[in-house]
């Protein structure tokens, strides 16, 4: 057997520890001591909107509170085929170019990072591959938003980055701040448009937005109704006036809109109310059906996440 060289085990990656608070084998990286509670993640995929993902992350991070930035590198491990395992050499090949890529990427959103004159940290979250989004999601369940690009349609993400972002954003328990395809903030968000309907996604959405957006951010709570069904429309119009007055009563400004979409797409009624009201992000609660159908017959969540220009804020 090869012995693996110091600092590394036996499938060439990175040590891991054991995190005494959660009493698990987890990357350095991930440990709640490399991670504290209540920290801001940003989380990069190797491609050039990482940028965007790190510009956003400054304009949402509390003023001088580091923030932390993480590129997951997935490693691949042996795997046994009819033509045996794969060679050691190879591996080791594999994991160095794997290695060299996220150093090169990295180094340049550390300057990116230098340039905007903020605190924060930019590291490499390297992980066995069938572990990493495990130990991206102990990581996003510590952090007080988690702020990430969402994954390209055409060309097709990276299964493992697919995998990661799905994770966080259902199983996390912690607001995402996600950024479609050529959306971008460049500074704390001044209005939002806020998604409401009956569904517990959109409180949650609502409650952690009040949390994490600027005090000064104006709320437009909008009711799409017209496509969800008598009942669930009744009572998502009935709630839209005392949930504004509950975010006033927090010193927030809000206001409220009912929109029929007469039996059309909501997605194509709040596009165009964000950009009629020049929103700076939309707060929506993340698939209000389960996810297989949104994924199979479409539906608002994954139509804003390919087709909104503009950041959106979500919790499940």
């Amino acid at each position: 057997m090869k012995t693996p060289r110091p600092g590394q085990g036996r499938d060439g990656t990175q040590p891991s520890r054991v995190d005494a608070a959660l009493g698990s084998t987890l990357p350095a990286w991930a440990a709640s001591d490399a991670f504290p509670f209540g920290t801001l993640l940003s989380l990069l995929t190797g491609r050039p909107s990482d940028a965007e993902v790190l510009e956003t992350a400054a304009a949402m991070a509390p003023v001088g509170a580091r923030w932390q930035a993480i590129l997951p590198v997935p490693m691949p491990e042996r795997v046994a085929c009819q033509w045996g395992e794969a060679p050691d050499h190879a591996l080791a090949v594999d994991h160095a170019v794997r290695r060299e890529d996220a150093t090169t990427h990295l180094a340049t959103m550390r300057r990116k990072v230098q340039g905007m004159v903020a605190n924060a940290g930019c590291d490499v979250g390297e992980s066995p591959a069938r572990t990493l989004p495990d130990s991206l999601l102990g990581v996003a369940r510590r952090a007080r938003l988690v702020v990430m690009a969402a994954p390209c349609v055409v060309p097709p993400e990276a299964p493992s980055t697919a995998s990661w972002f799905s994770r966080i954003l259902m199983q996390s328990g912690r607001p995402s701040l996600v950024l479609p395809p050529g959306a971008r903030l460049r500074a704390a968000p001044s209005r939002a448009l806020v998604c409401w309907s009956a569904a517990p996604q959109a409180t949650r959405a609502l409650h952690d937005a009040m949390h994490a957006l600027p005090p000064q951010c104006h709320f437009h709570l909008v009711s799409v109704v017209g496509s969800s069904g008598a009942r669930a429309d009744a009572v998502s119009a009935a709630s839209l006036a005392p949930a504004a007055v509950h975010v006033r009563r927090h010193g927030r400004d809000a206001d409220v809109e009912l929109v029929d979409s007469q039996g059309g797409p909501p997605e194509e009624t709040l596009l165009r109310i964000a950009t009629e009201i020049a929103a700076d992000i939309i707060v929506m609660g993340a698939y209000g059906h389960p996810r297989y159908v949104e994924f199979v017959f479409g539906g608002t969540t994954q139509a804003l996440l390919q087709r909104s220009r503009t950041a959106l804020f979500m919790a499940h």
